[in-house]
């Protein structure tokens, strides 16, 4: 009886959260950074705040290779921060840092990773 109601619950917040775009996206979806350089970089969702906003994430550089990164507080924008990289943007724009003095231009985009992830073939 108790894994019935736990299902009709999870299955009544699932439906909730479908008719909210941006909790929903952050929740179940993935982003992609489609980058000048021509490669791809999935960013999959680890923890998303109650706002629907990614809050830690993997960033992958390379198949089976993924960095972990965490949503790092600005003023504008936003910044995904990793171990020797990160992802510096607002909307859609975005520059991948690869060190202070190698960057490559990117466009995010949402629900996009199962198409285009270069960084994983």
């Amino acid at each position: 009886m108790m894994g019935r109601s736990f299902a009709v619950a999870f299955t009544s917040l699932m439906l909730f959260l479908a008719g909210t775009p941006s909790h929903a996206q952050a929740l179940v979806g993935e982003y992609v950074a489609t980058c000048e350089n021509g490669r791809s970089y999935p960013l999959r969702p680890i923890a998303v705040s109650s706002a629907g906003e990614i809050v830690t994430a993997r960033l992958y550089t390379a198949p089976r290779r993924a960095v972990h990164v965490r949503l790092v507080p600005m003023g504008l924008g936003y910044r995904y921060a990793g171990r020797g990289i990160w992802l510096d943007g607002v909307r859609a724009e975005a520059r991948m840092n690869f060190g202070p003095h190698r960057w490559v231009g990117c466009v995010v985009q949402a629900g996009a990773a199962r198409g285009a992830v270069s960084a994983l073939n």
